[in-house]
């Protein structure tokens, strides 16, 4: 890819790295994670129909599989919460610490739809409100890159919140997981630009 500055063969010599930059990893480690999650869901119930209702049916209180979903929710709100750790040493002016911390409230919230599932009374509330601050995150690290001189990726960032948004709200989509779906590609993409800014930023640089 290019402009991508790191050595690819330091970049899985994960022994050779300190721990910054082993916390870059963690971006697209929490890709990962969320699909692995909605993925054991799945096969953990086979009842459960994409085309119909929505993902936080797979945890619903009372349903015996429903801890898979529950508990791969926390874990992956856990590993989105390192990567924070990689955007503050890699980011360190005041504004894009700022973005770090909204970036990390959204992560409180992912872990919090984990510990109330559906059939609670803040579940829904935490839902909307974790892909709402995930959109905010992508416009506030959007205009970040820009303060930065990483242009192409603030226009990236930019327009995946912008399509994110505007897709969700002009498709009418045939069921909430699908929508879910749709935007766990779009949270997918935005940790592709801000991983690649990671090492436009020359810190995953080679060492003697």
């Amino acid at each position: 890819m290019p402009g991508l500055y790191f050595n690819v063969e330091q970049f899985f010599d994960v022994g050779r790295l300190e721990l910054r930059d082993r916390a870059c990893f963690l971006g697209l480690a929490t890709i990962v994670s969320g699909l692995l999650t909605i993925g054991a869901a799945m096969l953990a119930n086979p009842w459960f129909d994409v085309w119909e209702g929505a993902l936080s049916d797979m945890g619903k209180v009372n349903l015996p599989t429903a801890w898979i979903f529950n508990a791969g929710l926390i874990i992956t709100s856990l590993v989105g919460a390192g990567f924070t750790y990689c955007l503050v040493q890699t980011f360190r002016d005041t504004y894009m610490l700022v973005a770090a911390g909204i970036y990390l409230t959204s992560m409180a919230h992912l872990a919090l739809i984990g510990l109330f599932p559906e059939g609670t009374a803040p579940h829904w509330t935490l839902s909307y409100e974790y892909f709402l601050m995930m959109y905010v995150t992508f416009f506030v690290y959007g205009f970040g890159f820009f303060l930065i001189g990483l242009r192409g990726h603030g226009v990236a960032a930019f327009s995946i919140g912008v399509l994110g948004l505007l897709l969700s709200a002009i498709i009418s989509w045939p069921s909430t997981a699908v929508l879910e779906l749709f935007n766990v590609a779009v949270i997918g993409g935005w940790y592709l630009v801000v991983t690649h800014a990671v090492s436009r930023s020359d810190f995953l640089r080679e060492k003697p």
